[in-house]
C-alpha cells in the first residue's frame, strides 16, 4: 500500500518518516501526529499576532492580508481578534520557527499556507502510520508487540493497520 495523500511541501522536512517500516519509524510517526494538535495551535497563533501586529502598525489594511492570506476580510478581522494562546512549538516542527519573525505580509501569507497544509499533514501521517504497521503485522510482528512500542492498545492497533481513526479524530472532524 502507498500513502494516498501527498507530503504538504510546508512539510518537507518530514520526508524520513516515510522510510523502511520498523517500530522506530511507528514511534516517530506516532509522536509526530500527537504533535500535530499543538502545531495546529501554534500556526493560529503565529497567525493572530502577524495579523494584529500589521493592522495595529498599519503596515497592512484587511483587504491587503485578505488577498495575501486569501481569505475573506472577515476572517482577517476574526484572526486578528482571537484570543491569544501561550502554545509552543513541538519539537519536531523546528525548522517552521521562523514563522514567529517579523510580522510582513510575506509572512502572513506563509503562515497561512502551513496552516492549512496541517490537514493534509495529519492525512499523510496516517496513511504512512498505517502502511507502516500494516508492513510489520505481515512482518516479524504482531499486535501486542507494536501496541506496547507505540503506546496503544492491541485494538488500536488493529484499528490504525485498518485505516481507522481514533474516536478523538472523529470527534473534531479532523483525520
Amino acid at each position: 500500500m502507498t500513502p494516498t495523500t501527498p507530503l504538504p511541501r510546508e512539510f518537507a522536512f518530514l520526508a524520513d518518516l516515510a522510510g523502511e517500516p520498523t517500530l522506530e519509524q511507528a514511534k516517530a510517526l506516532t509522536r509526530t501526529h500527537q504533535d500535530v494538535a499543538p502545531l495546529r495551535s501554534w500556526l493560529a497563533e503565529q497567525r493572530r499576532r502577524t495579523v494584529r501586529a500589521l493592522l495595529t502598525s498599519k503596515a497592512a489594511d484587511r483587504a491587503a492580508l485578505a488577498e495575501t492570506m486569501g481569505v475573506t476580510k472577515r476572517t482577517v478581522t476574526v484572526v486578528s481578534c482571537a484570543k491569544p494562546q501561550e502554545v509552543e512549538l513541538p519539537d519536531r516542527f523546528a525548522p517552521l520557527a521562523h514563522l514567529a519573525g517579523e510580522p510582513t505580509l510575506e509572512l502572513a501569507g506563509e503562515v497561512t499556507c502551513t496552516a492549512l497544509a496541517a490537514r493534509p499533514l495529519q492525512a499523510w501521517l496516517r496513511d504512512e502510520r498505517q502502511r507502516t504497521v500494516r508492513a510489520l503485522l505481515d512482518g516479524p510482528y504482531d499486535r501486542t508487540e507494536i501496541g506496547a512500542a507505540i503506546g496503544v492498545s492491541v485494538q488500536r492497533v488493529s484499528d490504525i493497520a485498518a485505516g481507522h481513526r481514533g474516536p478523538w479524530a472523529r470527534a473534531q472532524g479532523g483525520s
